[in-house]
């Protein structure tokens, strides 16, 4: 394809660049209002006005002398391109985003300066006189909000009539800067007082997780009604169609293969849907908002104690959605040890595929709520324990200290909030009839036929699943369970996450029954155990295939020896088997030694 018909989107983090390119493409680029959101190149071909581009999406860089990993791929395609360059730039960083700007019309590009968030600026009593930038800066210069069709009209208009410009950028642009620009007042209020305060922020995150758990899993929240709601209109279903399969005299192989295998394991998923909404709510509204970043100052102080600096958290966080989009995110982080300590701690965060089998868990115990918040301090607590040992084995490198400016607080657009939600409902609903299906469908047709390849009848003690959890049903014994199901469940979980799930209720059709202690060790053990083949994979391909593997032995270990210890915690409470169990922790972590 021709260069020219190349447009390459550039600028500062958090400029609304990847706004832009779903403007242009029709894409669904992630957005938030915090810096770092765009971690690698995102391209997709689009029509404007009756003509073919190649529209891409670059990672921001405040500067064409980058220095984390992120910024040198972005530089690296802006230096090199000869297509144009549609750069983007938030109206309040106007004078530092110009300096680009000029160094790329001097080195010859084609540009076109898209300058955005245009009506907040001047609520706040900022003020640019486009007239005078446009020639000063002789390329094209549109702006206005490109949140809506007319702004992002203006950009395509701006591309379909752009020419080559003879005449160079003046020479008296930032002589003339003070005529230009003038910058908005800016007042800290209440909410940025309590938010970048270190004594009220960690209060205040924890009170927002509160409220979002009790909304998902709490007796009065919205989540758990919803939920059960769906969990009956799916069993009436199932048992209609169970119904006329019997009527009909189907094979009762097929029957089960039908009512058990596919629909009351993909329903019993799909059933946890709004928890995950609820989640995934939460979650955009405290990206679009722009609390991440406060998030990340406020952590800066902590992390640095791991080697890590604040932009930690935005990798971090989008392990809520997916663990390996988390690791794939750490890639722009400044060296291999940080994403190291990333991929060590994602196995921590609830990704979206966790959500399901915790809450379905969480419904055997008395208190589901307050069970799963249990779970949850726990995985941090474990978390920051495993992580500041990998530090104190490997040591600190020399770290880059947290540079970002804080964008205001902005209330979400319904548009954006909506749409961040479709996009989540729309993967999860994927992922059920994908990988899900194949999994519900393998495990019962596993549990259907005997290792000699004949129909088992119903009778489970005869199935390959059975002697294959048979096998390893050794895992669970220290945590008070016998039953081989509950350990091929946690191997199903490592193809997919939502597979422990969907194995559990096809080999318990009528639920678990388990005391109080071994739910919550075995649920802490799911929460936190090797990530999925996916997030394996694109670690291997990130850091190398040596430390992946070390690294899915270590997270085998230690949630295994933490569930244990949770379990004699309750059980037995005998400190000396604790003491024990951690000094074993502590050697294998030696032994392992993970280093580059």
């Amino acid at each position: 394809m021709n260069n020219f018909n190349k447009i390459i989107i550039a600028g500062m983090p958090n400029a609304g660049k990847s706004t832009v390119f779903n403007g242009l493409t029709g894409g669904n680029a992630k957005t938030g209002n915090w810096h770092g959101v765009t971690t690698s190149t995102l391209s997709k071909r689009a029509k404007i006005m009756g003509k073919e581009y190649t529209v891409y999406d670059l990672p921001g860089a405040y500067s064409l002398k980058p220095t984390t990993l992120e910024e040198k791929l972005a530089v690296k395609e802006v230096v090199s391109t000869n297509g144009i360059i549609l750069y983007v730039i938030e109206s309040v960083t106007l004078p530092s985003a110009l300096k680009n700007v000029v160094n790329l019309l001097k080195n010859g590009k084609k540009v076109i300066v898209a300058v955005n968030m245009v009506n907040e600026f001047t609520k706040r009593g900022g003020k640019i006189d486009f007239a005078k930038l446009k020639t000063l800066l002789n390329c094209p210069v549109v702006y206005g909000e490109f949140n809506t069709r007319k702004g992002i009209q203006q950009i395509k208009n701006a591309i379909i009539n752009y020419k080559p410009l003879l005449t160079p950028v003046s020479e008296n642009l930032f002589n003339n800067l003070s005529l230009i620009y003038r910058a908005p007042t800016y007042a800290q209020g209440r909410l940025d007082a309590l938010t970048l305060n270190a004594k009220t922020a960690v209060p205040i995150f924890f009170v927002l997780v509160f409220i979002t758990f009790y909304l998902a899993f709490g007796s009065y929240g919205i989540g758990v009604p919803v939920s059960d709601f769906l969990g009956n209109v799916f069993e009436n279903f199932n048992g209609i169609v169970d119904a006329f399969l019997t009527k009909n005299s189907v094979n009762p192989f097929l029957k089960n293969v039908v009512v058990l295998g596919v629909l009351n394991a993909l329903s019993g998923v799909f059933s946890f849907l709004p928890q995950t909404l609820i989640i995934y709510s939460a979650l955009c509204l405290l990206e679009e908002s722009g609390y991440m970043s406060r998030l990340a100052y406020v952590s800066e102080k902590l992390l640095a104690k791991t080697g890590l600096n604040g932009r930690a958290v935005f990798s971090i966080f989008i392990g809520f959605g997916c663990t390996a989009l988390s690791i794939g995110a750490s890639g722009g982080l400044e060296n291999v040890k940080s994403r190291k300590r990333v991929a060590l701690i994602s196995a921590f965060v609830p990704c979206s595929a966790k959500i399901p089998v915790i809450s379905y868990l969480s419904s055997f115990s008395r208190a589901p709520f307050l069970f799963i918040t249990t779970v949850y301090l726990l995985g941090v607590v474990v978390g920051l324990v495993e992580l500041k040992i990998f530090t104190t084995v490997t040591g600190k490198e020399k770290r880059l200290p947290l540079v970002i400016e804080l964008p205001p607080y902005r209330i979400p657009t319904l548009k954006n909030y909506v749409k961040s939600l479709l996009i989540n409902a729309k993967g999860f609903i994927i992922r059920i009839c994908t990988v899900i299906f194949i999994i519900s469908l393998s495990v019962n047709l596993l549990s259907s036929v005997t290792v000699n390849l004949t129909y088992a009848n119903g009778d489970y003690s005869k199935s390959i699943i059975y002697a294959v959890g048979n096998a390893i049903k050794f895992i669970t014994y220290p945590i008070g369970i016998t039953d081989g199901r509950l350990a091929s469940s946690l191997l199903a979980g490592i193809f997919a996450k939502e597979g422990v799930l969907s194995t559990l209720i096809t080999l318990y059709p009528n639920g678990l029954t388990l005391t109080s202690e071994s739910l919550l060790a075995l649920t802490f053990f799911v929460y936190a155990y090797v990530p999925c083949v996916t997030a394996l994979g694109v670690l291997s391909a990130e850091i190398g295939k040596k430390f992946t593997l070390k690294l899915a032995l270590l997270q085998l270990i230690v949630p295994l020896l933490a569930s244990y210890y949770i379990y004699a915690f309750m059980v037995v409470n005998a400190v000396k088997i604790i003491t024990v169990i951690l000094a074993v922790l502590l050697l294998i972590i030696k032994l392992l030694r993970i280093k580059k």
